[in-house]
């Protein structure tokens, strides 16, 4: 039940964990937990599911992600309550990225369990609210627009940006083109010639890179003139592609 007793002593000691973890002191953060205690972290500090145990294991954690975590703020929400010689008690926080929640559970005025867990990232928080999109607008305006312009405004907007990330990727393999190859590349290089599975035939080249499969259409680069490995999405069939890259691989070993 909520007692004034256990929201007063869950208050207190968030208030120092608070102050140790603004400090980036993780010493005297751990030393706030007791001999045998648990902190289970979902995302907010370890960007990981990770549970560590102990004071060592608290305080290793804490040394590791203090420096970019940047605690900004650490309230707690409602009444704690009591069981026996536990006191609960929930909390919000908020990082230098991130906002989360977090379960508290004291043994003895130390930490015995500590749960914290992201809810959203700052500057990409869900819309709800009064930033819900709103969807049908009523009403009479000027510069009013109807709902099929509005859908191809964000359809536009869709396309721009699958095109600027398409550009990234081919610049990225035009730079892998321009590299020099050594001797062990070259050698790894085969040919794949499979014209059987559809009527356009296609061939081109699968390469080893860094313990990476790059494929070369090499009917494209000819139709181009260029020699620099680029996307074939839609060029060629996917089954056919799956098919065409496996017996190369069989063949390269």
């Amino acid at each position: 039940m909520p007692s004034a007793d256990a929201t007063r002593d869950a208050k207190n000691w968030l208030l120092k964990l608070e102050t140790a973890l603004r400090n980036g002191d993780a010493d005297s953060a751990s030393k706030l937990f007791g001999t045998e205690c648990y902190w289970r972290d979902l995302l907010a500090f370890t960007w990981n599911i990770r549970t560590v145990e102990g004071q060592g294991g608290i305080r290793q954690l804490l040394a590791a992600t203090l420096p970019h975590v940047k605690l900004q703020s650490l309230e707690m929400e409602g009444a704690a309550e009591r069981a026996g010689e536990i006191v609960e008690a929930w909390f919000r926080f908020e990082t230098a990225v991130a906002r989360g929640i977090g379960h508290l559970r004291l043994k003895g005025g130390k930490g015995y369990t500590l749960l914290t867990t992201m809810q959203e990232l700052k500057g990409h928080e869900e819309k709800q609210g009064p930033s819900r999109e709103k969807g049908l607008v009523h009403g009479a305006f000027r510069d009013r627009k109807a709902w099929h312009e509005e859908r191809a405004r964000e359809q536009a907007e869709l396309s721009e940006g699958e095109q600027r990330e398409e550009s990234r990727r081919c610049e990225d393999d035009s730079q892998i083109g321009d590299r020099d190859e050594s001797p062990e590349a070259a050698a790894q290089t085969c040919e794949i010639k499979d014209g059987d599975r559809s009527e356009r035939n296609w061939c081109g080249s699968l390469k080893r890179r860094g313990g990476e499969l790059i494929v070369r259409n090499l009917r494209m680069e000819n139709e181009r003139g260029d020699k620099k490995p680029r996307h074939c999405r839609g060029d060629i069939k996917a089954e056919q592609t799956k098919h065409a890259c496996r017996d190369a691989v069989r063949r390269q070993y």
